[in-house]
């Protein structure tokens, strides 16, 4: 079964007679892929710009949020992206509403959404020269709004750093 919004199961049984508006849209929402999450026709995603990434360098992200519902006009959309420890914040656009570099966390507070809204984030962070031993960032985004619950999506980037290994040949003296 699917949802529609109204946080109950859209099934032709619970359709309003001649009313099939929101059935097929809540079909078609429930699948936006692999990588995102798409839940009652509020789509969310978080894409790093590289595959990988090396010490001291730059990564940017892209968050999108998507309104795919036929119905819905969703309102006070926050998203909340909490960053990895070996990370520091550089910039976004738009700018957070609020900046906690204690607990690594950005807030936007974005207000309504319009019936096949789109909304984007560019984020820039900074990944820490010394790294020892870890080989992964990991990074959190949540959003919620109104009329949803809140969902959450983790994106793990694999950090290059290079393996010394040690080993000696030979007679021992």
């Amino acid at each position: 079964f699917c949802f529609d919004g109204r946080l109950s199961p859209v099934t032709p049984e619970n359709v309003e007679p001649g009313n099939y508006a929101d059935f097929p849209q809540a079909l078609i929402s429930t699948n936006c892929g692999a990588s995102c999450i798409n839940l009652l026709g509020l789509a969310g995603n978080k894409v790093p710009w590289a595959s990988h990434v090396a010490p001291g360098e730059l990564l940017t992200y892209t968050l999108t949020f998507t309104d795919t519902s036929t119905v819905h006009n969703y309102t006070g959309l926050l998203i909340t992206d909490t960053y990895d420890s070996l990370l520091s914040f550089v910039g976004a656009d738009p700018a957070p509403t609020a900046h906690d570099a204690d607990a690594r966390r950005l807030r936007w507070s974005l207000g309504p959404m319009p019936i096949d809204g789109h909304r984007q984030i560019t984020l820039t962070m900074q990944v820490a020269s010394t790294i020892e031993d870890r080989y992964t960032l990991t990074n959190t985004v949540a959003w919620d709004s109104n009329e949803t619950a809140p969902h959450t999506l983790s994106k793990v980037t694999p950090i290059d750093v290079a393996a010394l290994h040690v080993s000696m040949s030979g007679p021992a003296t």
